[in-house]
């Protein structure tokens, strides 16, 4: 099975730090927001509310969200979105999806010194928020997605921002090379979508998967950031990177709800996934600034930073 990415975009540095605060919208369609809408953009965009009562109020009044499709722009680069998705949703009505992920990567690139001339690799990449925001803090950028409609939108987004050190490769990533059953997504959430076990789905349509540290064997330049969100398939994904994992030694942002923890299984089975050193963070949930607390496995999470022991003082671990 060939590695080579179907797609080689390019890289644009322009794009303001702020990764957050999408611009005015406009539509793609016919329909035009209404004046509920404006308004409801408007006071969940409000920093006079805080972020967490945001999200709640976002869930109760605007969780279903208008069948519009849009135009906008997130941090400096153009994003188009269905307004009844919930990431989407979330850039549509609140700005930004998850954003203390992307306030993660800039003060990773802002305190590490020489990241930025390292690669990212975004690692269920889905329509590809956090590829364009790598695109404008690292010095190249591999973004895998395996589901076909979602990577069609990933790779629309980096032909509209005219990303040259983008590369996209529409597979998943594992522990062996072959094909794996997927659950597709749900309609109104992509990121739902999740490889399974042989055993799982066999009837399921099956995507093809590589090792990781196959794919990247000739990378152009270390990798300094991975983002790992793949709902249950990270033990498979990093044990399949781990010779990357240990030559590059790269910050890992990635996932860990209730889903992955049951993958994983237990806190040792987590930090086996790792090279000996690596410390798990956990980012503080529901903010939209980056902080990071003390790790414990018995506490909820929504994300995890995981350092190597070289970087553990730039993060006070």
């Amino acid at each position: 099975m060939s590695s080579t990415p179907e797609h080689r975009a390019g890289h644009d540095m322009s794009g303001p730090d702020q990764a957050g605060a999408a611009s005015s919208v406009v539509p793609c369609a016919d329909r035009q927001p209404g004046l509920s809408d404006r308004f409801l953009r408007a006071m969940l965009k409000s920093p006079l509310l805080p972020y967490g009562l945001r999200l709640k109020l976002n869930k109760m009044l605007c969780s279903n969200g208008p069948p519009l499709a849009y135009r906008t722009r997130v941090g400096g680069f153009l994003y188009q979105g269905l307004a009844h998705n919930l990431i989407d949703n979330h850039v549509y009505y609140l700005g930004m999806y998850e954003p203390a992920i992307a306030a993660a990567m800039r003060f990773c690139v802002a305190v590490i010194p020489g990241l930025g001339q390292r690669g990212f690799v975004d690692i269920g990449a889905n329509t590809g928020l956090f590829t364009l925001v790598g695109s404008g803090l690292f010095a190249s950028v591999h973004a895998f997605e395996p589901y076909p409609p979602v990577f069609a939108r990933l790779k629309e987004h980096v032909r509209l921002n005219g990303l040259e050190t983008v590369e996209l490769y529409p597979l998943g990533l594992g522990e062996h090379g072959g094909e794996l059953p997927f659950m597709v997504p749900e309609s109104d959430n992509y990121g739902t979508g999740h490889f399974l076990s042989p055993q799982e789905a066999a009837a399921a349509p099956h995507f093809p998967i590589m090792r990781g540290d196959e794919v990247l064997k000739q990378r152009a330049q270390p990798t300094g950031l991975i983002k790992l969100d793949v709902e249950g398939h990270e033990p498979q994904v990093l044990r399949g990177l781990s010779g990357l994992l240990n030559v590059d030694q790269p910050v890992v942002i990635m996932e860990l709800n209730t889903i992955t923890k049951q993958a994983f299984g237990s806190m040792q089975a987590l930090m086996a996934s790792f090279p000996p050193g690596y410390t798990p963070l956990a980012i503080g949930r529901k903010k939209e600034t980056f902080s990071v607390e003390p790790f414990a496995w018995s506490k909820k999470q929504d994300n995890i930073l995981v350092v190597p022991r070289h970087l553990k003082a730039v993060f006070n671990a």
